[in-house]
């Protein structure tokens, strides 16, 4: 009896560490990275596909999106959001930042206006595109969804 209690309690500790370990690596997963490469001449045009399917209040979705340059120096960029379906478009905010730029507003805001900057891009330039259902967003927003698309416009200065 005494094996079989022993057996029984490393298989118990066994089972806990496996599942510390899985969860552990479940909450450092980095977020969804969409990799954009640049031309070397011109201007680079990307329509990047973004959803909010079950996106609760008070929740928020954030995606890396990496500008790949294979010649360093100044762009300018142009981010605008187009082709927004869905009643949650009307509920969801976007918030866009990187390095010292950083814009919160309605996702239906920054349907109808660009954001526009430059800056210095060496080899790899990171832009943090955040979606968010304010806390306030009640029933209305139940069982809604938002497809939308988001126009990126990079040219070199």
């Amino acid at each position: 009896m005494k094996k079989t209690a022993y057996i029984s309690i490393i298989v118990a500790v066994i089972l806990i560490i496996a599942l510390v370990v899985i969860l552990c690596l479940l909450a450092t997963t980095d977020r969804p990275i969409k990799n954009v490469t640049l031309e070397e001449n011109g201007v680079t045009n990307a329509e990047l596909n973004f959803n909010a399917r079950g996106l609760h209040p008070s929740e928020s979705r954030e995606y890396t999106i990496v500008l790949h340059a294979k010649v360093g120096g100044r762009y300018g960029l142009s981010l605008q959001f187009d082709n927004l379906t869905g009643a949650l478009a009307q509920y969801v905010e976007v918030e866009l930042v990187c390095d010292d730029y950083s814009q919160r507003m309605p996702l239906t805001q920054a349907a109808d206006t660009a954001q526009s900057f430059e800056c210095d891009i060496t080899d790899k330039y990171s832009i943090t595109v955040r979606f968010i259902l304010p806390e306030q967003v009640g029933n209305e927003a139940q069982g809604a969804f938002a497809d939308f698309e988001l126009l990126l416009t990079v040219q070199r200065s």
